[in-house]
Formats: structure tokens, C-alpha cells, sequence
């Protein structure tokens, strides 16, 4: 053999850079999430009609127990096209990650959620949801809190995971107890909804999976 022969250089591998150690814009989030009977994306151009009559069909329900309602009270198709394009930025800078749910087999809007008032630091992030009337009464909310909740454990590997409701909208806190959420506070005064009232704040959380019966859901 040669003893002057040239041996190929080692290959070497780049160092991996953990997911929790980059920039929140970085970060993966993987759309869209798919469930049994739905899609779960970002808003995008061209949603500001159908989610406008979404919220219009509802509003009495919203203008019981959102507070954010109070800022929508004049709902243009204008304004929810703003809505859809400045949250469609929102997600790609994970500043915000709203979605909306359209039936798989019929294409229609039946709700909007998402997951808000997110900490990268500490991997905290809240789900919200509702869902317009005539969708209603069919497991809608239900399915997508369950999914984004995996969604959030597994594709962004949340730490914690909390959800909220104002006093009296029972329909929120069924979904929430089925889901095996615990209570962690009540604050009083805390949630200004459009129709004047100051409703309790109730607060739960989870912080795995456990308990979580088995759901057809991914995401790609």
C-alpha cells in the first residue's frame, strides 16, 4: 500500500441548535393541523368575508363573554380582511398564532382559535376558541381545544398549557373539564365584555398529555 496516499477527510456533523434555543420566528410550527372532521390553519387573504359573517351570525354570544368583542362591534368585511392579513404576519413571527377550522367535507369557516398570549421563554402558551352559531351543539370546540392542545406539547413543545373562560359561559367550561384541564384561579372583575358587564376570570391549565383519550390528529 501507498504510505503517501491521501485518506479522505473524517465526515463530521454540524452541531444540532435545539429547537428551544432559537428565535421565536424560527421556531417550527407546522400547518395545517388536521382533525377527525376538520382543517386548523392561519387566517390568510380572502378569509375576511366568511370569518366577518361568522361573527356577525354570533355576536350575541361574543358580546356576552369576549372581552376582545369590545373592539369589534362595527364588523366590516374591510375589517376582518385587516384581521386576517395582520395575524397571517403574526403567525409567521410567532408573535400570535390564531387559526381558523373549516369542515373537511364541506370547506365552510365553523370557528376560530388559536393560541395566544404566548411566553417562548418559559413555553407558555393559551388557547382560545369559539364557534359560530350554526355550528354549534356538534363537538366542534371540543375537537379543536384537544387538538391544539397536542399541537402544542408535541409540535412546539409547550410546558405549560392554560385556557380561560368568563363566569357563566358553562358551554366553555364543559369542554374545558372534559378535556381534564385543572383549575388554577378565579379573578373577579377581571374579564370587561361589550355588554357592560365585568365578569370573573377562571383560569385552568395543563401541563402533558395524561388523560387524553386517543384523537386523529396531525399536522404537517
Amino acid at each position: 500500500m501507498d504510505q503517501n496516499t491521501t485518506q479522505p477527510a473524517p465526515i463530521t456533523t454540524p452541531p444540532q441548535v435545539a429547537t428551544d434555543a432559537l428565535p421565536p420566528m424560527l421556531r417550527p410550527a407546522p400547518m395545517p393541523i388536521t382533525t377527525e372532521r376538520l382543517i386548523l390553519r392561519p387566517p390568510q387573504a380572502g378569509d375576511g368575508a366568511p370569518l366577518c359573517a361568522a361573527v356577525l351570525e354570533t355576536w350575541d354570544q361574543l358580546n356576552q363573554w369576549m372581552p376582545w368583542a369590545r373592539e369589534r362591534k362595527d364588523a366590516t368585511n374591510e375589517f376582518y380582511e385587516g384581521y386576517a392579513i395582520e395575524n397571517a404576519a403574526k403567525f409567521i413571527t410567532r408573535e400570535n398564532l390564531a387559526v381558523l377550522a373549516f369542515e373537511r367535507s364541506t370547506g365552510a369557516l365553523v370557528a376560530s382559535s388559536g393560541l395566544h398570549n404566548i411566553d417562548w421563554d418559559i413555553g407558555q402558551f393559551e388557547i382560545g376558541y369559539w364557534v359560530r352559531r350554526a355550528a354549534q351543539g356538534q363537538g366542534y370546540a371540543q375537537e379543536i381545544t384537544d387538538a391544539l392542545t397536542r399541537y402544542a406539547f408535541k409540535a412546539l413543545h409547550a410546558n405549560s398549557v392554560l385556557i380561560c373562560h368568563s363566569e357563566g359561559n358553562d358551554a366553555s367550561r364543559n369542554v374545558i373539564a372534559r378535556l381534564g384541564f385543572t383549575h388554577c384561579a378565579s379573578v373577579p372583575f377581571a374579564n370587561a365584555v361589550p355588554s357592560g358587564a365585568i365578569l370573573t376570570n377562571h383560569m385552568y391549565y395543563r401541563t402533558d398529555l395524561a388523560g387524553l383519550k386517543t384523537r386523529q390528529v396531525s399536522w404537517d
